[in-house]
C-alpha cells in the first residue's frame, strides 16, 4: 500500500480545517464578548430596530451632570440647615438663664415679682 502524495496533501488539508474549525469555535465566544466589550466602550449608532449605544464618556458626563445636580441640592440643604441652626441658637439663649438677658430669666423676675407683691415695669 502505496500513500501517493495527493493522499499526503489531502489529509493534510482536512486535518488544517478541522484545527481550524476547533479553533474557531472555541474563540468565537470570547470573540464575541471582546466585540461586545468594544461596541459599550465606542458606543453605537442607532440602526433599524435598536436604539443607539452611548459610548462610556458620554455616559459619564450623564452621570457628572446628575452628580452636579445632586450636589447643588446638597448644597441647597446645608444652606438651609444651618439658618435653622442660627434660628435654634437663638431660641436656646432665650429660654436658658444667663443671668438676666433671657426670656427665661425676665419671665423668672415677673414670677418672683408675683410672689413677693413688688411690681417692677417690665424692661
Amino acid at each position: 500500500m502505496n500513500i501517493t502524495h495527493f493522499e499526503v496533501i489531502t489529509t493534510a488539508s482536512c486535518g488544517t480545517f478541522l484545527a481550524l474549525a476547533g479553533v474557531y469555535v472555541k474563540l468565537r465566544g470570547p470573540w464575541r464578548r471582546a466585540n461586545d466589550l468594544v461596541d459599550l466602550l465606542l458606543g453605537q449608532p442607532k440602526r433599524p430596530n435598536r436604539e443607539a449605544i452611548p459610548s462610556v464618556m458620554e455616559r459619564l458626563a450623564g452621570h457628572q451632570e446628575q452628580i452636579t445636580k445632586v450636589d447643588a441640592g446638597q448644597l441647597h440643604i446645608i444652606d438651609k440647615l444651618t439658618g435653622l441652626e442660627t434660628r435654634i441658637i437663638s431660641v436656646e439663649a432665650q429660654v436658658n438663664p444667663d443671668h438676666g438677658s433671657s426670656l427665661y430669666d425676665r419671665v423668672k423676675r415677673i414670677e418672683d415679682q408675683g410672689r413677693t407683691g413688688r411690681h417692677r415695669p417690665i424692661e
